[in-house]
């Protein structure tokens, strides 16, 4: 058997290490809790990524899923329960709101050693200076 090998070097499912179909081997290792924890993130912004390129509704609640069963893994990893994160949220919603508004900023302009510009100085990646 002739086969090719590809480096994938991300978390996948549990069961589907074992899903492979005849033919193909799947190489793996069991991670320790920091380096999983670690793992878990990464693998969460892969899956925001892939659902900002999600192209219909099957395929976004796909990558949702996903994402939630990530969030899930972190919180059990890091001793979260659903209900102090359910509380957390419900707490934010109440004092920030949420995004019902659909309201995107585009600029803000911040009085010089405020809060809010030396935030936005110490992320320039982030929050580029706009200059006149």
């Amino acid at each position: 058997m002739n086969l090719r090998t590809f480096k994938h070097h991300k978390l996948w499912r549990d069961k589907m290490v074992n899903l492979v179909k005849a033919g193909t081997k799947a190489h793996w290792i069991s991670l320790n809790d920091l380096e999983f924890k670690k793992q878990l993130k990464l693998t969460l912004i892969e899956k925001a990524h892939e659902a900002q390129h999600a192209d219909c509704k099957q395929s976004l609640m796909e990558e949702l899923v996903d994402a939630l069963e990530v969030i899930d893994a972190m919180c059990q990893a890091h001793g979260i329960s659903a209900q102090e994160l359910m509380a957390l949220k419900k707490k934010k919603r109440e004092t920030s709101g949420g995004f019902d508004g659909k309201t995107f900023v585009t600029f803000v302009e911040y009085q010089k050693d405020s809060v809010g510009e030396k935030i936005c100085l110490e992320n320039p990646d982030k929050y580029p200076e706009i200059k006149n």
